[in-house]
Parts: structure tokens; sequence; C-alpha cells
């Protein structure tokens, strides 16, 4: 065969998930750009001078097409960016004493200097308004979620800290003013589009039901696995006593401790497994979807939670679909469905990028373990677990470094230790969980193996955290992170060509 002629594809979904990739990789290229401040005018006028100039040369009418389609979307993810970071209605008041009505929208958090909560603004000095205030008090009173209440105090702008961009941060989670001790009063409902109301009362009813999963894990399971159970199974992490987050940090599986992927795969292949035996397949995988939804609901919301909730969403429905279904147009529609409704998670949320990498690297990298790491006479599913963590440890690995620039020595056999024994805790949990919230006199009972499990897990990270050199200080710059994951890229790509060889019977 001529190689040097074109062929068309053998399989035409392969071109189509082919463009449909480029096409979010271009629109996610655009918010990312926008993100470093860039005049979008300019920008914007500068990529259409630029394909007008390229047309020029440019023959053949499909090109020039692709060419103008390109820079329209690329135009798009930067207007998308725009439009998120303009003025809000809160920044009016900058500087000003203001009164603020609305309901509290988050845990209540302990800081150094006393407490912080999320504000959900329904109105400013009688301005109708929905968005987030972060709002700086004493460690006393705790303010619940729902809670109604009338803020008065002075509105300000965040500032950044040392190299951290801490307005960044803020954006991310909607928030573009605080304040500081401002005087609180309890209030009653408040006046709220109708849009607003049916937001609050889900969200008021599923922290109800959080909340009293959460009492009933603490009455059947002793601190702190009870923490611990509450923070892999409804995301809340508050309790987890500082000496136990800083040895889940120091041996690289603080992951464990929030509601991630790994988590919403396991209790969608539960849903699944549960579901198979009274419907077909199709039909059972779009109720999973359905729970996972709820699942998401039920722990908070938050963006890493909904970003694991879509991720486990999508991998239901390709495996629904057999093999029509690609796993990059997966990830990188992930990807771009929460960038673009939240467009500062692309840069400032490092969550959103660990999770992606992590999904990467399970798909891409982890054949690349199998080739590698022959270890199939310790067992089929040791050897799963481990060349999957590998892969997830290998592909998070720049980030982790040039993001906080220290290297858990310990990680691979921590994560290898805990991982297998999480979907018991879980399920141990919620029975326990359960149980003591139907018949609390029970509930120690019920909680005895849910017990054991968790503080075998707890035992393990502690001994992990205490031997010698558990993390090093590695920093990495940006730069050097890029060429890590090229350098990730083309070993993928190279062990992928090598398996497809193997399995033609070419190599």
């Amino acid at each position: 065969m001529d190689v040097g002629r074109r062929v068309a594809p053998d399989n035409p979904s392969c071109y189509v998930s082919a463009m449909a990739s480029a096409v979010l990789a271009v629109f996610l290229a655009g918010i990312f750009v926008a993100t470093f401040g860039f005049p979008f005018s300019m920008l914007a006028w500068a990529a259409v001078f630029c394909a007008a100039c390229a047309g020029l040369f440019v023959r053949s009418r499909q090109r020039l097409l692709v060419l103008v389609v390109v820079v329209l979307i690329f135009a798009g993810g930067m207007f998308r960016y725009g439009i998120a970071d303009r003025p809000t209605a809160v920044q009016s008041h900058a500087g000003s004493e203001a009164a603020i009505s609305g309901y509290v929208d988050g845990d209540f958090e302990l800081t150094s200097s006393g407490g912080r909560f999320y504000l959900r603004a329904t109105s400013v000095d009688g301005i109708v308004v929905a968005e987030r205030v972060l709002v700086l008090t004493r460690a006393w009173p705790r303010y619940e979620r729902g809670q109604f209440l009338r803020v008065t105090g002075r509105l300000e702008y965040p500032v950044n800290s040392g190299d951290f961009d801490y307005v960044s941060y803020l954006k991310k989670e909607g928030v573009r003013m605080l304040a500081r001790y401002p005087d609180m009063d309890e209030s009653g409902p408040v006046l709220m589009p109708v849009s607003e109301r049916m937001r609050y009362r889900t969200f008021l009813y599923l922290n109800r039901v959080r909340d009293a999963m959460a009492d009933g894990v603490r009455t059947a399971v002793p601190e702190p696995s009870a923490a611990y159970l509450n923070g892999i199974l409804l995301g809340m992490r508050s309790d987890i006593p500082d000496d136990l987050a800083g040895a889940f940090a120091a041996t690289g599986t603080t992951h464990v401790l929030a509601i991630s992927g790994y988590n919403i795969t396991i209790v969608a292949q539960g849903l699944l497994l549960a579901l198979l035996y009274v419907l077909d397949r199709r039909k059972a995988v779009w109720v999973a979807v359905a729970g996972i939804a709820a699942f998401a609901l039920l722990t908070g919301a938050s963006a890493s939670v909904v970003r694991a909730a879509i991720m486990g969403s999508l991998v239901l429905v390709a495996q629904a679909f057999g093999s029509r279904l690609k796993p990059l147009p997966l990830i990188i529609g992930a990807a771009a469905l929460m960038a673009a409704y939240n467009p500062y998670v692309l840069r400032y949320d490092v969550g959103f990028q660990l999770s992606f990498a992590a999904v990467a690297g399970l798909i891409y990298l982890t054949p690349v373990m199998e080739l590698w790491i022959p270890v199939r006479a310790l067992g089929r599913n040791f050897a799963g677990m481990l060349h999957a963590t590998l892969a997830a440890q290998i592909a998070t690995l720049p980030l982790i470094l040039y993001h906080f620039g220290t290297l858990s020595v310990y990680a691979l056999p921590a994560n290898v230790v805990i991982l297998p024994l999480i979907p018991y805790a879980m399920a141990l949990g919620a029975v326990a969980g359960i149980g003591a919230f139907v018949a609390p006199v029970v509930g120690p009972v019920l909680g005895y193996p849910a017990l054991a499990v968790s503080g075998a897990q707890l035992a393990a990270i502690r001994s992990f955290a205490v031997l010698p050199g558990a993390s090093v200080s590695i920093p990495l710059s940006w730069a050097t992170a890029v060429v890590c994951y090229a350098l990730l890229v083309v070993i993928a790509r190279q062990s992928g060509l090598r398996h497809t060889q193997r399995e033609r019977g070419v190599a």
C-alpha cells in the first residue's frame, strides 16, 4: 500500500470523534487564553484578522471553512469568559455599608481567626440579586445551611496573599465581595424569584437528609471513624481532626476524604447492578444516571462532586452504547461543559485539573502500566488496582508538583492498601448510618463492621505518615510540567500502537 496516499478512515465514527474533540479543545483554549486578562475585543479582532490573512493563501474552500470555524469557536470561548468576568450588582456597593438579605449557602468553616461561610445574597439595599458573598465572622455562633440572615456591614474586594491567587479562587466559587465581621440578625424568609426559591427549597430538603444521615453515622460509629465515613459518603470534611488530615496529606491520599470520581463510580456501579435485576441495561443506565444526580445533590453539589458526577454519568452512557462513544470526546466534553458553566475552573480549580488528569491517566496510561509491569501472578484484582493506581498517580504527579511542590513518597502503596476497602467502608457506613437513623438503639451494633474497616484504613494511613521521608519537596515550573505531559502523551501513543500491532500480529 502507498503510505503517502490519503485513505478514508476505516470507521467514520473515529473521524467524528476526532472532530468533536478538536472543536471542544479549541473552545477550552479560548477560555484558557482569556483567563490571562487579555482584552477580548483586541484578541478577537486579531484572530479574525489572522484568519482573513490566512484565507488569502488557502485555496481550498474546505480548509478555509475549517479555519473560520476554529477562529469563531476560539472567540466563543473567550466571549464566554468575558461574560462571566463582568462586574456584578454586588460590586457596585464596594467600599460602602450595605444591608444584605440572603441565606447561608454552604457549611460553616472554622479558621485561625474565627469562622467563615458563603451567604447567598438575594437582595442588597433592596435591589434583587442572586450571587454569593463571603462572610468572615467569629467562631460562634455557627450558622447552618439554609438559615436566613440579614447582614449589615462594609463590602470590600478580596486581596491576594503571597503567590496564591485568592481573588480568582473566590471567583471560581462565585464570590466577588466579602464582609468582615458584619452585624448579623436572623430573619424570616426573604423575597426571592421563583427559580431561586426552588433552588433554596431543594437544597434545604437535601441538606436535612444529609445532616440526618451524618448524625446517624455519628451515632453508630465513634470518632474519628465517623468523620472519615461522613467524608467519603457525604463529602463532609469539617470534622476531620487536623492530625488525621495531615496524615492523609503526607501520604497523598487526601482525595479519599472528598467525594471524587472513585466514590461516584462505586455508587454508579452499585445502582447499576441492583437495577439490572428489574430493568434492561439501557434503561438501568439512565436510572443510574438519575441516581448519580441525586447523590451529587445530597452531598452538596460542590464543583468537585458535580465534576465527578458528570464523568461518572458519561462513563455509564458510554458503556450502554458500547464502543460507539470514544473516551477522549467524553473527557474533553465534560471539561468543556463545566468550563462553559464556570469558566474559572479551567485555570483556578486545582481539583478540576487533577480530576481530569487522573481520568485520562486511567484510560490511556493503565495499558502502559500493564505492558511495563506484568504482575498477573499476584492476582488479577490486585494487578488491576496496582496498574490503575499507578496510572492515576503518574498522570497527576506533574500537576501536584507544580501546584504544591511536594512529592508523597508512599502515595502508591498507601493508595493500593486503602482504595480496595473504600467500597466496603461506604456500604457498611451507609448501612450503619441509615440503621441508626431508623432505630438509634441498634446503631452501635450495625456500626461495628464499619468501624473495623474504617479503623483499619485510618491505621494504615497513620502508619505510612510516620515513616521517615514521607514527603519530599520537589518544586516544578509550568514549562517543565508541560514537557512532562508531552512525554506522557508520546509514551501513551507509542504503547497504544505497540498494543494494536500485537493484536494484529504485526509486531
